[in-house]
């Protein structure tokens, strides 16, 4: 009886698998993914959306008769200008894997307030491209001020890997109208700072050697 009883639970898993088999239950394998081309020249696309705020930010090629660093920021106002040269027109270049790109954000007050904004972390499509490109932008946890009559500028630094897949990039930042409470606790931020000051040693350093 033991032995009748051994030999139908044998046969009973054996009729299972070769049941599952022929539905085509069998366990699913894990599949090779598959990897974005490699590109000679990328396509990248800046780009913004605006929540409460009446300004429009604007990007330029640097001004090259002056020395710039990342993340160097401030204002100016008539007839002092900032420093860039070209438009970039829709926020639109190409750029090469393995290079970086440096070039100046900008945003003019014309109203008659003060205009304070922040810029919430950036979003990148297609997500699949995102893999090596590193863009030292404005998204730092800090709130920005713009005056009446003046402009804002900020250079900041687009890095590709020279390992980066993808012929397209689209980085897209949302900015936000901060208050005033807002702009007082965020707008005197020690690490941004720290961040600045060492870049600009950097390069000091850099020009006189």
């Amino acid at each position: 009886m033991k032995l009748f009883y051994t030999l139908f639970l044998a046969c009973s898993v054996l009729l299972a698998a070769l049941n599952c088999k022929q539905n085509g239950n069998t366990p699913a394998q894990p599949q090779k993914p598959s990897l974005p081309t490699r590109a000679s020249a990328v396509r990248v696309t800046i780009g913004w959306d605006y929540q409460n705020l009446p300004l429009r930010m604007e990007i330029y090629e640097p001004a090259t008769q002056q020395q710039l660093y990342f993340w160097q920021t401030g204002v100016v106002k008539p007839p002092q200008k900032p420093p860039v040269s070209l438009y970039i027109e829709n926020g639109e270049f190409w750029q090469r894997p393995g290079s970086a790109k440096i070039f100046v954000l900008t945003m003019k007050n014309d109203t008659t307030k003060p205009v304070h904004f922040f810029a919430a972390p950036h979003h990148v499509t297609p997500p699949e491209y995102s893999l090596g490109f590193h863009f030292n932008c404005l998204c730092v946890n800090h709130v920005f001020t713009v005056n009446p009559g003046e402009t804002w500028y900020r250079v900041v630094r687009l890095l590709l890997h020279k390992e980066h897949r993808g012929d397209k990039l689209t980085i897209r930042h949302v900015l936000i109208a901060a208050g005033d409470e807002q702009m007082k606790a965020f707008s005197d931020n020690p690490t941004l700072h720290k961040h600045i000051e060492a870049n600009e040693k950097k390069h000091t350093e850099q020009g006189e050697n």
